[in-house]
């Protein structure tokens, strides 16, 4: 259930970022989000690049 919330949040914060015009832009590094990766994770805030360097520790988790 829980899981299923988060991707819920994840997806309404994809449609405030389609409303303000900037959906598909990566939240860390203001780079455009691969069509690939908008394709299988249409929610995507993070380019796959940025996304691994969070997983890894190696950035922090911008503010929104």
């Amino acid at each position: 259930m829980d899981g299923e919330r988060k991707l819920l949040h994840e997806i309404d914060e994809a449609l405030v970022r389609i409303e303000k015009k900037n959906y598909g832009i990566c939240l860390g590094t203001g780079e455009p989000i691969s069509k690939a990766r908008l394709e299988a994770k249409p929610w995507a805030k993070y380019s796959v690049e940025f996304a691994r360097k969070l997983e890894k520790g190696l950035v922090l988790e911008p503010q929104e």
